[in-house]
């Protein structure tokens, strides 16, 4: 009798125990953070960055969502830099190892056209330059050939930028020249 009656009784801690993991489980925290929505403007030019939160999982690939619309009052327009496209990305850690990527573009000079009002999708770039001494080769080799964007644990300063010319390749040419900065926690 005695050994039926510890039975619920341990049975029913058994089941509280279960039901107060499960609980811690779903409220451990979570990357957190809170949702990036930046716009930057120029003459007729708009550059919008999204990042779904601004904490973040080391192992998660970042969802960096960049886009560059012409708005202005012609039909179409263009910009002229880079052949790898007039939005550069850069990344900077704080503090930590001091590793910096980004900001590498090409030295032609290529006409990049946009309708009016058509935000164009842009892929987040991966640069880095750096002398064969650095003791981050290895790690910025490893970084650029990732497929998807992922940064060690750590806070990253981003900076999602313009850099081109609003008339053909001529030194004395308006440049467009928006930036967006913003921080991401990688945990």
């Amino acid at each position: 009798m005695r050994s039926r009656g510890l039975r619920p009784i341990v049975a029913a801690l058994a089941l509280g125990a279960v039901a107060m993991l499960s609980g811690c489980d779903s409220a451990a925290p979570g990357p957190g953070g809170e949702p990036i929505d930046l716009r930057a403007q120029q003459a007729g030019w708009v550059l919008e960055v999204r990042v779904p939160s601004s904490a973040l999982l080391s192992i998660d690939a970042i969802d960096l969502r960049t886009t560059l619309t012409w708005t202005g009052p012609a039909a179409k327009a263009s910009i002229w830099g880079s052949g790898m496209g007039p939005v550069t990305f850069q990344y900077a850690e704080v503090g930590g190892a001091g590793r910096q990527m980004g900001g590498a573009m090409t030295a032609d000079c290529a006409q990049h056209e946009y309708a009016q009002g058509v935000p164009v999708a842009i892929p987040a770039g991966k640069g880095w330059l750096t002398e064969g001494s650095d003791p981050n080769l290895a790690f910025y080799q490893a970084w650029s050939n990732d497929p998807a964007l992922h940064l060690p644990a750590g806070t990253w300063k981003l900076v999602v930028g313009t850099d081109g010319m609003l008339a053909p390749c001529d030194i004395n040419a308006p440049t467009l020249k928006l930036s967006i900065p913003f921080v991401l926690t990688l945990r």
